[in-house]
């Protein structure tokens, strides 16, 4: 395989390789549909990570709040899909699981779709009938997490820019996988679960995050790339959980209680 892909005048890269490629070659989502083609192709040359060639696949957004999916789902090449809900998990195909939650959205709505991948999906708002996510599938799969994952977006509220961290991190616990509810033939030992969840402000560029054990928001400002110099720089978030008592309180300002 590494040898068709150097045929070919590209560079052969490992699956789990692809993400950093792209955030360290291209400067724009255009950018990435032009030329990654051109440039690389994946091997199924053996690696260190799980032992093979991972197929990773990614969603990147720009500042403009436009996404694009990079799959390496065909032999060779690249499939790149415009991402018109902006949600995204693995296998199967990106373009399945849109087709999988226009099927849901029209059985919990009364809304009718093309089946086009680049027709839009708005939200659903106040004034449209909608059962919600009645029947939606409960398990943690990746076709699963992807439909709770779009219709909680598509069903939530408008906030502004204050409240707006705080309500992706909202949507993104609703398919957050907890110890032990994935396992390989049926072990006692968990293998799969949420590491950490994390949220970018794209425009402020901040990195937002918390661990598995250890709620409590963290956050990184990156500011511009150009004054970190070429080293690679190393920060930990990892902690035990901590607590905070209970302030008694009978009085309140104007906007201080957020409930």
């Amino acid at each position: 395989m590494t040898e068709t892909i150097q045929s070919t005048g590209k560079l052969a890269i490992r699956g789990e390789e692809l993400c950093t490629w792209i955030l360290t070659h291209y400067r724009s989502l255009d950018e990435i549909k032009q030329r990654l083609g051109k440039d690389v192709g994946i091997t199924n040359e053996v690696g260190p990570m799980m032992g093979m060639s991972v197929p990773q696949h990614c969603i990147f957004h720009d500042e403009t709040g436009r996404a694009l999916v990079v799959e390496p789902s065909q032999k060779n090449g690249f499939r790149i899909f415009e991402n018109p809900v902006d949600i995204f998990t693995n296998a199967p195909t990106f373009d399945w699981h849109l087709n999988n939650l226009k099927t849901w959205l029209e059985r919990t709505t009364k809304r009718t779709y093309t089946y086009d991948n680049t027709e839009g999906i708005v939200q659903i708002g106040f004034d449209e009938a909608s059962s919600g996510l009645v029947g939606i599938p409960a398990d943690y799969k990746p076709e699963s997490r992807f439909l709770r994952a779009a219709f909680a977006k598509l069903l939530s509220i408008d906030v502004d820019d204050d409240r707006a961290m705080n309500q992706v991190f909202q949507l993104l616990t609703t398919v957050n996988t907890p110890k032990g509810a994935l396992r390989i033939d049926q072990s006692e030992t968990p293998v799969a679960w949420t590491q950490y969840t994390a949220g970018y402000d794209i425009q402020k560029k901040i990195l937002y995050a918390f661990t598995y054990d250890n709620r409590n928001l963290r956050s990184l400002e990156y500011g511009d790339p150009a004054t970190w110099g070429s080293e690679l720089h190393y920060f930990s978030f990892i902690s035990k959980q901590t607590t905070a008592p209970f302030v008694e309180k009978n009085q309140w300002m104007a906007g201080e209680n957020t409930i």
